[in-house]
């Protein structure tokens, strides 16, 4: 086993020498975008936090969702583990092993945090958008598609918990025997669902706001409210290019290490950009102490 620790983890390109010892790394940059996601949404959620116990005096079950998103979403899980940044042919076996089994846990916490996040978007749009009592079509649509995003994401994450057999061979390529699931079908199919859901709660509240009755004035700033969720929608879009990325590295069994790491910092771009979508309609109710929906009603 020792020598096998010992080996290259990816032999590298003709023409290309490994270096084991000061290899190539972007991680200074991850760092900085790192930081740059977990202080983004760290404020967005305070804002509205505060807007909504201390001015609303009410923080709803969308408030609960966010932060238990919030918290469970680790952003820097990879960024300082060897391997992260790097392409694989610079990395022993023994270095793949810490970064497997930490993309494990990211990957898991990931599912966790994005099923919570999306159901507050989707709770804070049945709240703002369908009236109490009523079961419109725009009703049926938001519940179809919360029941989906919790169906779909239990089974992702239970799929990513037992995606080996013995689980230790899932971050542990010394392990003789045993099997594993290709992860690449779920990555891809995470990727397809997060953009179509999102594309679609962006295009639900346009479609109501400009049906509404109310100063075109107040219908672009309401409009543009819930725009916001169209960088969700780029970074699900960036994410699903490299699921696709990752999963042709995987089977041409090539720099596992740098298609993951590309992948992780989408996911944790749409993070991000899930926090502001639904954090930004309580940042006018911030500055002026007045409920963003008052316009609506």
């Amino acid at each position: 086993r020792e020598t096998l620790l010992n080996r290259p983890a990816l032999y590298p390109p003709h023409g290309v020498e490994p270096n084991f010892n000061n290899p190539s790394t972007f991680r200074p940059q991850m760092l900085g975008v790192g930081i740059s996601m977990f202080v983004i949404p760290t404020l967005a959620v305070a804002v509205r936090v505060y807007t909504k116990l201390v001015v609303l005096k009410k923080l709803a079950l969308e408030g609960y969702l966010i932060i238990s998103s919030w918290v469970s979403f680790p952003l820097y899980i990879l960024v300082n583990q060897k391997g992260a940044g790097e392409h694989e042919w610079n990395l022993r076996v023994r270095d793949m092993i810490p970064f497997l089994y930490y993309l494990q846990i990211a990957n898991t916490m990931y599912g966790i945090a994005i099923v919570l996040l999306k159901a507050a978007i989707i709770v804070q749009c049945l709240r703002v958008l369908v009236p109490t009592g009523f079961h419109t079509s725009t009703y049926w649509v938001l519940h179809a598609l919360l029941s989906t995003h919790i169906i779909f994401y239990v089974i992702v994450t239970f799929i990513e918990i037992f995606n080996c057999s013995p689980r230790r061979k899932t971050w542990d390529p010394t392990v003789q025997g045993g099997h594993c699931m290709d992860g690449t079908a779920t990555n891809i199919s995470t990727a397809v669902i997060n953009t179509a859901s999102d594309l679609i709660l962006v295009v639900i509240p346009q479609i109501i706001i400009w049906r509404l009755n109310i100063a075109i004035q107040k219908k672009w700033a309401l409009s543009g409210l819930f725009l916001v969720g169209l960088l969700a929608c780029a970074a699900s879009t960036v994410r699903m290019y490299y699921s696709i990325f990752l999963g042709h590295f995987i089977r041409v069994g090539r720099d596992y290490t740098w298609g993951a790491t590309m992948m992780g910092l989408s996911t944790t771009v749409e993070i991000c950009c899930g926090f502001l979508a639904v954090c930004m309609p309580t940042i006018p109710c911030f500055f002026k102490h007045e409920p963003v929906n008052s316009a609506m009603s």
